[in-house]
């Protein structure tokens, strides 16, 4: 979450959904909020008016207008203030939480849904709308156990390959950590593991949007397409791609075009349990075309060293790989 919005959030100076979004980015993670503490504090401890400060929050609860105004009325010096907020704060932030109500996941702990896989697991999952997910290797889905509200809801950290049930009136929103996809109901995978650096979304049937933090602009694809998300650059591109190759990993097989071998190498561990070294460090930046068909880790080694300028030693689960002088 970029500061600029959440200096705009604290002032007030927000549209409804970046309101929504900033709620919705607090509630993700404690560190979210711990960043969010710090940066209201350093706005009051800069002399900001507390009309600034206290517009931020109308929306959310007179109450706390009532309780900032006792605490002016009884301490001034700026230090103070900082104790002031360092107290209200957590509060706030929690009632926020609890006001995002049917539109998000519900604040009630137990109504949501968490489902995981491990490394080397693939699992299918029929959301409480009908819509069917199929999760790869080592990923997180959280989603309510009803849909309530005007949107469905759901968070992937991971890969997984989405069958959405149609209902126009209940878009369909797969939230990451760096996009959105917005959808009424089509098939598309998305990728958007923690440790990877780029967040891809493949539509394979219908029509998905796709909105980037702090953008107020949006993008669609077609069948066929494929969106990449650099979360280091924040920059967005749409390509061609054949979408069978894309989610073949549900059938077993994993299809690389043109991949940088760092990339591979985190599918190949993800698969199959495993650990490379690397030992020469241009390696990871070979761009390597191949297919694994259900192989057995031993034969996705030897196939990488007949295929590519690449040589290994395997001891266990443990894969050394270097490139051929």
């Amino acid at each position: 979450m970029h500061n600029k919005l959440l200096d705009r959030f604290i002032k007030g100076a927000v549209t409804e959904d970046e309101r929504k979004s900033v709620l919705e980015w607090l509630r993700q993670h404690p560190d979210n909020q711990k960043k969010f503490n710090r940066l209201k504090a350093s706005h009051v401890a800069s002399g900001i008016d507390k009309t600034e400060t206290l517009s931020a929050f109308q929306a959310e609860g007179s109450g706390f207008k009532q309780r900032l105004e006792q605490l002016d009325k009884k301490k001034s010096n700026r230090s103070v203030a900082l104790r002031a907020m360092a107290i209200v704060i957590p509060i706030v932030i929690s009632f926020m939480v609890f006001q995002l109500g049917g539109n998000e996941l519900s604040s009630d702990p137990a109504s949501i849904v968490k489902e995981q896989t491990v490394v080397g697991e693939k699992k299918e999952i029929i959301l409480p709308d009908g819509s069917k997910v199929i999760l790869n290797s080592d990923s997180h889905i959280r989603y309510p156990d009803q849909f309530r509200g005007d949107k469905r809801l759901v968070y992937l950290e991971g890969e997984a390959l989405f069958d959405v049930t149609h209902d126009e009136t209940k878009p369909f929103i797969v939230k990451t950590n760096g996009i959105d996809i917005k959808v009424l109901g089509t098939s598309f995978n998305v990728k958007s593991y923690e440790e990877d650096e780029n967040i891809e979304t493949t539509l394979i049937t219908g029509k998905v949007e796709i909105l980037e933090e702090d953008q107020e602009e949006s993008i669609f694809l077609k069948p066929s397409q494929k969106a990449t998300f650099n979360k280091v650059s924040t920059e967005l591109v749409v390509a061609e791609v054949k979408s069978d190759e894309i989610i073949a990993w549900q059938k077993g097989v994993l299809v690389f075009n043109e991949t940088p071998m760092k990339q591979v190498i985190s599918d190949l561990e993800r698969k199959y349990d495993v650990v490379f070294e690397i030992g020469s460090p241009s390696l990871l930046e070979y761009k390597y075309t191949g297919t694994f068909n259900n192989l057995t880790i031993e034969e996705v080694v030897k196939l990488l060293k007949y295929s590519s300028p690449v040589n290994y030693d395997m001891k266990g689960n443990q894969i050394l790989l270097s490139m051929e002088k």
